[in-house]
């Protein structure tokens, strides 16, 4: 996780936990798939308050960067299916940390 995401005072402690988790899921070839209600499963939280967080990292930073990009995906009768979502990867010389996603997951969210 980059410093800018949990060092900068610009995202909540909630939203850097969602930049974890969806930044883990994205590991996988087709990105993170899960749908907000998904999202908010995994994190304990409700489906509002996932929206919200969302909403936060897919904001422009503090360097006018989002720190969350997504795109939406409809089949062919024009269904919606869940969005595609990644994060932004650490640039190169910049200051990073290793988190585990169990810990972003169950630590009480300033820590």
């Amino acid at each position: 996780m980059p410093k800018r995401v949990w060092g900068s005072g610009a995202y909540s402690h909630s939203a850097v936990a969602y930049w974890a988790q969806i930044a883990a899921l994205a590991q996988r070839s087709e990105r993170c798939r899960a749908s907000v209600v998904t999202l908010a499963r995994f994190m304990g939280d409700a489906k509002r308050t996932a929206e919200r967080y969302l909403a936060e990292l897919s904001a422009p930073g503090p360097d006018g960067e989002p720190e969350l990009s997504t795109i939406r995906h409809t089949d062919a009768a024009g269904d919606g299916e869940s969005a595609e979502r990644w994060t932004r990867p650490a640039m190169r010389g910049e200051h990073f940390a290793y988190v585990p996603i169990a810990a972003a997951k169950t630590l009480r969210r300033p820590l």
